[in-house]
């Protein structure tokens, strides 16, 4: 999911989301939770991405915590728009990326 073009056209048409599935929910166009994907799960694979190839310190601990706002922020887009099998998938990855990150940090 793209969360930039959900901010640029936060009525959805970029990417064919219906702004009728906001209703009930806390927002009234989809601007707020594109910029929150973008910036909470696009940065922050970004960021375990760029830890990661440096080879730096704390970078498995770094990816898992990316892993884990995945995985919350799939959780909460479940609870809040209900199921699609594509947020199975996305906390799926999210537990992977825990997994292996965990995996790399006891090993070292």
């Amino acid at each position: 999911m793209r969360g930039d073009l959900l901010a640029i056209r936060p009525n959805g048409s970029l990417l064919g989301l219906p702004t009728s599935v906001l209703v009930d929910g806390p927002f009234n166009d989809w601007r707020l939770p594109g910029l929150l994907l973008g910036g909470l799960v696009g940065v922050g694979y970004l960021a375990a991405g760029t830890v990661e190839h440096g080879r730096y310190r704390h970078s498995a601990q770094i990816s898992a915590v990316a892993g884990a706002g995945l995985v919350c922020f799939e959780a909460v887009e479940w609870r809040w728009l209900g199921f699609h099998p594509l947020q199975a998938v996305f906390m799926g990855v999210g537990a992977a990326v825990i997994t292996l990150a965990l995996t790399e940090a006891t090993s070292t």
